[in-house]
């Protein structure tokens, strides 16, 4: 008997928030530039398998094999940028950029054989299941080639990223084998569960060529809070 499950997930973003090209602004409140992007998987994979296997002169002979997989991918390019451009006579300036992406993937699996013959009787279980969950965003935050000059208030260029990966995966077998007749039995089973998670982010805020005029400070900060439970 065999029994299976695959569940592949895959989400490509591209966010951007952008003042560029020359641009002109001239504002009385702040000017808020802000890019968030909060993706999200959530996947469940699993099967079970069942052999029975009976004869009362003969060899009895249960197999059963039970395997899930759970393939999860997100990949997102998230910007907030004033590129080449003027931001003049406003009460204060953001720049922010937000990444939240997260994954939570569930893949268990389970099998049972068995056997009961007269004259031997063999039972096998195998049961396997694989979570492979992968997080890869570029979170940027940037003003560059640009004049700020503020009537009041600060300047805040912010890239921050709270990525998270919840995994859980399992595997159970039982296996079975009886002979009354008291001849050979063997029964073996097997399970495992296999998780496969990785969080490889880039994150980064910046001030690059630039002129800014601010009575109230220039904040540049780039955060990371990235997790994985498995």
């Amino acid at each position: 008997s065999l029994a299976g499950s695959l569940s592949y997930n895959k989400i490509r973003n591209n966010t951007q928030a952008k003042v560029r090209n020359g641009s002109k602004i001239s504002a009385a409140g702040t000017v808020k530039i802000g890019a968030t992007d909060a993706s999200s998987i959530t996947a469940d994979a699993g099967g079970f398998a069942l052999a029975i296997a009976a004869s009362a002169d003969g060899n009895a002979v249960g197999v059963a094999v039970g395997a899930a997989l759970a393939i999860n991918d997100i990949g997102v390019d998230l910007q907030a940028d004033v590129e080449d451009s003027q931001v003049l006579n406003a009460s204060g300036l953001d720049v922010t950029a937000s990444s939240h992406s997260t994954i939570d993937a569930l893949s268990l699996v389970g099998s049972a054989a068995v056997a009961v013959s007269g004259n031997g009787a063999e039972g096998y279980a195998g049961a396997g299941a694989i979570s492979v969950n992968t997080i890869a965003d570029t979170t940027q935050a940037q003003l560059s080639a640009s004049q700020v000059a503020l009537s009041s208030g600060a300047v805040t260029v912010s890239a921050s990223d709270t990525s998270r990966i919840n995994a859980d995966s399992g595997g159970a077998a039982l296996a079975v084998a009886a002979s009354p007749a008291g001849l050979g039995s063997l029964g073996i089973a097997l399970g495992a569960g296999l998780s496969i998670n990785n969080i490889g982010n880039d994150v980064s805020a910046s001030i690059d060529n630039s002129t800014v005029t601010s009575k109230a400070g220039v904040s540049v900060e780039a955060t990371s809070a990235a997790g994985i439970r498995a």
